[in-house]
């Protein structure tokens, strides 16, 4: 193996190269950067104190051009040469040829960022650009939002020095008519504890920038700004605004519906019907007023009638207004199996089927610890008091608190869908879809197993009922359709 010797202040550090591998992209010199063990100096703390990293040894012919592009981008980021950088002087080592002797990594004088560049043997540094970052990433590894979908445009150049490269090109109208596609922004309408609560979510995750609305002036508006400067503290960036109107929505992915009456104690979901069917629809009307085809997760009560409201006045395809319902009544369920088993909650997987309400499906055959049914773990007496309380988790919240309904767990299943849509996890959550047959049900919204991902409901899934079950979920579904029968939107 050949040796280098490194002058650096004012003594020699022998530095090994390592083994060259030979790899050429068509009218591309590829540089993969692979960081070693070596590093020269104990603690880098100065542009000059270099990392080795590993260049692939360049075809015969490419030297030249490899010389003069890196001769060109020191003129056109210094307006002229590069300097020499210390250390490294011309001479000291062997100039750039065929056998190319160095790329190195440097450590920024900025803490905690990285801030590659190439450093030749000839001695001279050049930074590398965002637009050379990025083209050196294969196209099929690029975000979603900086590839065709959202952001570059199919054929858009990415080379260094090219007049569409870096963030510009992730600029301009998208489909939603906002201008800025590099950020999601996700709206969540009413300022509740649980849209409070979401929104805080949202932040903290980094979802993207979050608009809070409510019509009652002043809240949304100082919980947002309590929200934002918690960024510091929490480590987010993305933006937390709020308004009493629409017009700061423009543009949103995705819409959260938490506005409407709470649950009073004694109070049944049904007896919410007129009134919040109300508030959802002059809501929704207000969000599409200004985005075009977000998605919209519903957690307003009586969350299946509710969703067929924000369906009928949005006028969405079905997969993308979805209800919150099933992904809460199984983390009750979960943490009930939990409180009774004393396993990890992580461990714990349930499955609760039909409408968001008294009449819901927990299927204890489809829930599991490590894989195992929970009725080959419980006595069936356990097993029917987990059942029961999950059905009524929301009401025994309420009964406990008395003046208000729970929030931190349906704002933690929203942000959930929210994150499976987002990022495409294709996860199959239960939720409120709307069915076409599936179970033998046609035009309700009903708590399904269902793949998110960025189509929305991607898919339903259909489980293998027994009768008993089958009656129940159909019990279930008939009480939905009555709510339906009494909507007026």
């Amino acid at each position: 193996m050949r040796r280098a010797a490194v002058a650096r202040s004012e003594k020699a550090v022998d530095l090994p190269l390592q083994p060259l591998d030979l790899v050429e992209e068509p009218g591309e010199v590829g540089l993969r950067q692979g960081r070693s063990d070596h590093v020269l100096g104990e603690k880098p703390g100065h542009l000059c104190e270099l990392q080795s990293s590993v260049l692939e040894r360049l075809p015969d012919s490419s030297p030249r051009r490899v010389e003069e592009r890196l001769a060109q981008e020191g003129r056109d980021r210094d307006d002229g040469p590069a300097e020499p950088l210390a250390g490294f002087g011309p001479g000291e080592t062997p100039g750039l040829d065929r056998h190319a002797d160095g790329v190195r990594e440097v450590d920024s004088p900025l803490p905690s960022r990285d801030f590659p560049g190439l450093a030749h043997s000839t001695g001279r540094l050049y930074v590398r650009t965002l637009s050379d970052v990025l083209a050196s990433i294969p196209r099929s590894l690029l975000p979603r939002q900086m590839n065709h979908s959202r952001g570059l445009k199919p054929g858009a150049s990415l080379a260094p020095g090219s007049q569409k490269t870096g963030l510009a090109d992730c600029q301009g109208p998208d489909k939603r008519g906002r201008k800025d596609t590099m950020r999601r922004k996700i709206t969540v309408v009413g300022a509740g504890n649980v849209g409070a609560t979401a929104a805080q979510r949202l932040a903290e995750k980094e979802m993207g920038d979050v608009v809070l609305v409510d019509i009652i002036e002043g809240v949304p508006q100082g919980k947002a700004l309590d929200m934002y400067q918690s960024g510091p503290v929490e480590g987010f960036d993305g933006k937390v605004v709020g308004s009493n109107g629409y017009e700061e929505t423009a543009g949103s992915d995705m819409v959260i519906l938490t506005a409407g009456l709470a649950r009073k104690p004694g109070m049944s979901r049904d007896d919410l019907l007129k009134k919040n069917e109300e508030i959802v629809a002059a809501c929704t009307a207000g969000i599409m007023k200004y985005s075009k085809n977000p998605y919209i997760v519903v957690v307003t009560n009586p969350l299946d009638a509710m969703c067929e409201v924000a369906r009928r006045v949005s006028k969405l395809p079905k997969n993308r207004v979805v209800g919150m319902a099933g992904i809460l009544d199984t983390a009750r369920m979960r943490a009930f199996i939990s409180m009774e088993t004393g396993y990890a909650m992580s461990n714990i997987h349930a499955t609760v089927l039909g409408g968001h309400g008294d009449t819901m499906v927990p299927l204890p055959r489809y829930s599991t610890i490590a894989g195992v049914p929970i009725t080959e773990l419980l006595p069936p007496e356990k097993v029917a008091a987990i059942v029961k309380r999950t059905a009524g988790g929301g009401g025994e919240i309420v009964a406990l608190l008395k003046t208000g309904s729970a929030y931190y767990a349906p704002s933690a299943a929203a942000v959930e869908m929210a994150d499976a849509i987002f990022n495409d996890k294709k996860k199959i959550l239960p939720c409120a879809a709307y069915l076409e047959g599936e179970y033998g049900i046609k035009g309700l919204y009903v708590g399904v197993p269902a793949v998110l991902g960025h189509g929305g409901v991607e898919k339903i899934i259909e489980l293998k009922l027994t009768a008993e079950e089958a009656a129940a979920l159909k019990k279930s579904s008939d009480s939905v359709a009555e709510l339906f029968g009494l909507l007026t939107c």
